[in-house]
């Protein structure tokens, strides 16, 4: 089901992406941008896949994806009240400050 459709849609609960998790090497070069997935959130707001939809730099798509892959939603719901599994478009913007 796309998130959009879904009762009530995911939201990111733990493990979001940090400072920390932008690659050294995207800093030293001076590197930065959007990286848009798409992301299957199983019923229990565990990432099933993650995929690069639209890349950056080849650093930044891979910490995007390392990232995602390692966190945890909450699950999406359908008009019952029952957790679903939903894919979901999520754009990730690195910036160096």
């Amino acid at each position: 089901m796309p998130a959009e459709t879904a009762a009530r849609q995911p939201r990111w609960l733990r493990n979001r992406i940090t400072s920390s998790d932008y690659p050294l090497v995207a800093r030293r070069e001076g590197k930065d941008g959007r990286v848009t997935l798409s992301v299957l959130i199983d019923r229990d707001g565990r990432v099933a896949d993650a995929r690069v939809l639209e890349g950056a730099y080849d650093a930044l798509n891979a910490a995007a994806l390392r990232s995602v892959r390692r966190a945890v939603f909450s699950p999406a719901f359908d008009a019952q009240g029952r957790p679903v599994p939903c894919k979901l478009t999520l754009p990730i913007r690195f910036e160096l400050r």
